[in-house]
């Protein structure tokens, strides 16, 4: 491709318009944007989604998006392929477009709010932050399971009292958690 014009505003202008149509075309695709509740009423947007086919099993729930400049912000929900994604990290831009990674909600997590009477329910990234150190503890009379876990929720009004002594319990287990 050649220049647009003598000046280099120019050709940024030109990159905008080229990547407005490559995230209209076959590349992009069309994803639900919820804030940072997903009782919010989502907004739909194109964009491309990068890193769909992972190298390595820790990269498989992570991606990338790029969205036109002003769409993402961190502690998003965006809904694509019938799953909830968090945009984990600062959102940045070349001028051209907007560009976050996404991590894959793991968990849908249901609890109710510092304050509130009301359950809440968030898709939530839940890591493992033992990794090794976690397991299961026998004594002469039962079973303590034990892990570390690292979960991220969006910071909203609904979360922002969530502090350091407020327990959850997860497990896969949602009737009787280990």
């Amino acid at each position: 491709a050649g220049s647009i014009s003598g000046f280099e505003e120019g050709n940024f202008d030109g990159d905008r318009y080229g990547f407005k149509q490559l995230i209209d075309s076959f590349m992009g695709k069309t994803v639900e944007n919820f804030g940072d509740k997903i009782t919010n009423t989502p907004f739909e947007h194109r964009a491309i989604i990068q890193n769909v086919s992972a190298d390595t099993p820790p990269n498989a729930d992570h991606r990338q998006i790029l969205a036109e400049i002003g769409t993402l912000q961190c502690g998003q929900y965006i809904k694509f392929d019938n799953r909830f994604w968090l945009v984990i990290s600062l959102v940045d831009n070349n001028r051209v477009y907007d560009k976050a990674v996404l991590w894959y909600c793991n968990y849908m997590m249901n609890f109710i709010p510092p304050g509130a009477t009301e359950k809440v329910t968030y898709p939530t990234t839940v890591v493992n932050a033992t990794q090794y150190n976690s397991g299961v503890e026998t004594t002469q009379k039962m079973q303590i399971g034990s892990a570390q876990k690292l979960v991220f929720v969006p910071y909203n009004t609904e979360t922002v009292d969530v502090d350091h002594d407020f327990r959850l319990l997860i497990d896969r287990r949602i009737a009787k958690p280990t």
